[in-house]
């Protein structure tokens, strides 16, 4: 495993390959939980993934173990959770159903506001030459690649914005006045009252 990772350091963007270690070392199966298997390449990978957001060293055997057992802890908690029967009481269903819309919902808005979206060499050029003193600490190149991805970026919430408006547009949001209201009535009397006090 050790070697495993220092070979995809040194190789850094490059798929692992059968050639990269000993012979289909990387294939081995290097862990087993309730009939899930990993190979010695899949725990590498999840380790580089990990490593980006976490900066963990593994120097040793046992660094290895431990960084695995923080990584499965959710996993097993799952399946306790599934073997205790939590699965089947209506809360954690209905929390189950409202991530799950969630998760689906935030991938759809990401596509759909990623839609049409493209960043032309003038408008950096441009952004580029306007700021020109904010980016003196970065070569060209790099601060074109900052100013690239930070328009995309604005592009996206502004595309974002139009596809929120479109969706309810297109589903018929209505909302209850009378309940509005009422609820706009007690927030504001709350509000006064704490300004008093």
């Amino acid at each position: 495993f050790l070697q495993l990772c220092r070979e995809l350091i040194k190789k850094a963007s490059k798929q692992l390959a059968d050639t990269t270690s000993t012979k289909n070392a990387h294939n081995t199966v290097f862990i087993t939980y309730d009939n899930e298997k990993m190979t010695v390449a899949d725990v590498v990978k999840r380790y580089f993934r990990n490593f980006l957001l976490q900066r963990s060293k593994i120097k040793s055997s046992a660094d290895v173990e431990s960084r695995i057992a923080d990584w499965f802890l959710p996993d097993l908690l799952y399946l306790d959770a599934k073997a205790r029967g939590l699965l089947d009481q209506p809360q954690v269903k209905r929390d189950f159903r409202r991530s799950e819309w969630r998760i689906i919902g935030g991938e759809c808005e990401k596509r759909m506001a990623a839609r049409g979206i493209n960043v032309t060499s003038e408008e950096v050029e441009q952004r580029y030459k306007q700021e020109q003193k904010k980016w003196k600490k970065f070569s060209p190149k790099n601060a074109k690649y900052q100013i690239r991805q930070i328009i995309r970026s604005q592009k996206r919430i502004a595309k974002s914005k139009e596809v929120r408006e479109e969706l309810r547009q297109k589903y018929h949001v209505v909302y209850n006045d009378r309940a509005l209201k009422k609820l706009v009535k007690e927030l504001n009397r709350k509000k006064a009252g704490a300004e008093k006090s």
